[in-house]
């Protein structure tokens, strides 16, 4: 038994040592036959994306995934590898051929759909399916590419003839950059038509009507990416075939997340999924579902919506988080980014409707805010009200303590210990004038302003609070009772008593 089971893994290993790697990008091709095919296909998957983002005016495309393609022996040994169609499994888009067979088209659409999907901004339904149809029958020898060969009549749609027209046609393919970064950063048809050819969009969809009617759809040869299949697809030696796992996959802990019941460990899970892969959107999404607090889960909700700007899903979410959060012009701005993430015309006008309802709510809810700022405000002045009047009430009471108790039936002569005063007033302190030496209180008492000098405060009777004046007219007046004695025009303080409240 160990003998047969020692030929069987050297068997194994024999067969695993057949398969061979190339790479480019995020794209990689295994192969355990001739290398000229696995080249080949490697090179359509290459020069792609290239046309692609150049037609997009951008300098490369990625996927969020990485892209596996299995060219295999022709045999029953290798049908195993055989994958249809180029699909998302684990932390991979993968297909799989036989040598010898053509990339379909199918999977070059879906190659053009995964690098829009993943790497750029809505751009319409419309647009990015005519421009996945335009790339499906590209052929490439080496550098060369020819691009815009005409599919079967029946996907010959208008929005296949308009990408066509944009950028297959040399009339339009050198200013067709600029009118896919036009909408790339959120401009509306109109104005991205406007900008890149000079016309309306009502008179690029007559130019077009008339092209489709014309029938000349030619295809063009142009330079692709600088690429030689023999220097620049270098096979690797594999010691283990394309049906090995990848060591860490950010799937397997997204499904550990959310089996958790343990929030904690959700969210580590989560973390860990993060960590593999930056790029996944959903991870950030679920952790901001995860927290407590309005505020804290609207920058996880951001970051999800920033990197799958496409999700309409996301976006609501992180406006509705940032409602509660109080912060309605933020919620309005991601109201009508969810507006743009609309793949066709009609997903586009629900959400709009959906963002001018809550244009107006939200008038309702800032309404709403300020009422309640006001209110927290208003607790708030009559907590510091009362906590000063209780501080003068125990100010009130130490003094009164230092004065002496006094029997229920007497009454107090003087209200201060200290220096004796010759006469008293009682009024509103209405201003303090600050010169040079003592400063003057302003005093009126029943119609009449007076003024007294106020001396050192140490040597003068205080009860009530403490004299501390701000210079000028006093905002608000107080009550005041002054003890003080004449002399000639001058009024000397002796003793102060504050009233407030009386």
């Amino acid at each position: 038994m160990r003998r047969a089971a020692i030929l069987l893994a050297m068997s194994w290993c024999a067969a695993a040592a057949d398969w061979s790697l190339f790479r480019s990008g995020p794209v990689e091709v295994w192969t355990n036959t001739d290398y000229k095919h696995a080249r080949q296909v490697m090179a359509v998957f290459d020069q792609a994306a290239h046309w692609t983002a150049k037609v997009l005016g951008r300098s490369e495309l990625q996927p969020l995934w990485p892209v596996r393609i299995t060219v295999f022996k022709n045999d029953k040994q290798s049908a195993q590898y055989r994958i249809p169609t180029l699909e998302l499994r684990g932390d991979l888009y993968t297909a799989g051929l036989a040598a010898g067979e053509p990339v379909p088209q199918d999977w070059i659409r879906a190659w053009v759909r995964i690098l829009l999907n993943d790497g750029t901004p809505v751009m319409g339904r419309a647009l990015e399916e005519g421009l996945a149809e335009v790339v499906s029958t590209i052929e490439v020898k080496g550098p060369l590419i020819t691009i815009g060969t005409p599919p079967a009549p029946a996907r010959r749609t208008r929005d296949w003839a308009r990408m066509h027209l944009l950028a297959v046609d040399p009339e339009n393919t050198g200013r067709v950059r600029v009118f896919f970064s036009n909408l790339q950063q959120a401009s509306t048809y109109e104005a991205a038509y406007k900008n890149a050819f000079g016309k309306r969009e009502a008179e690029m969809e007559a130019a077009l009507t008339a092209f489709i009617q014309a029938g000349q759809f030619n295809p063009q040869t142009v330079s692709g990416k600088p690429i030689s299949l023999e220097r620049d697809y270098r096979p690797r030696p594999q010691p283990t075939g394309p049906e090995a796992p990848p060591e860490q996959s950010a799937h397997e802990w997204m499904a550990k997340a959310l089996a958790e019941k343990d929030p904690g460990k959700t969210k580590e899970s989560l973390r860990k999924a993060m960590e593999i892969n930056p790029r996944w959107a959903e991870p950030h999404f679920r952790f901001g579902a995860l927290m407590q607090t309005p505020g804290g889960r609207v920058a996880p909700l951001k970051k999800a919506c920033e990197l799958e700007p496409r999700n309409i899903g996301y976006w609501k979410a992180l406006a509705q988080a940032q409602v509660d959060a109080k912060d309605f012009a933020a919620a309005l701005l991601s109201w009508r980014s969810a507006e743009r993430a609309g793949a066709d015309p009609e997903e586009r006008a629900r959400i709009e409707t959906l963002r001018r309802e809550y244009e107006q709510q939200r008038l309702e809810l800032e309404a709403a805010e300020r009422r309640r700022q006001e209110e927290i405000r208003q607790k708030e002045l009559e907590q510091l009200k009362a906590e000063s009047e209780a501080r003068i009430r125990e100010a009130e009471a130490r003094a009164n303590a230092r004065l002496g108790k006094f029997e229920s039936a007497e009454k107090p002569v003087e209200w201060w210990d200290g220096p004796q005063a010759k006469a008293s007033v009682e009024g509103t302190l209405e201003r303090v004038d600050c010169v040079k030496g003592p400063h003057t209180l302003h005093v009126r008492a029943a119609g009449k302003l007076g003024a007294y000098r106020l001396g050192d405060p140490s040597k003068i009777t205080i009860v009530g609070g403490e004299a501390s004046f701000a210079c000028g007219p006093q905002k608000p007046a107080r009550k005041i009772r002054v003890g003080f004695n004449p002399n000639g025009a001058i009024n000397e303080i002796v003793a102060l008593e504050f009233l407030s409240g009386r």
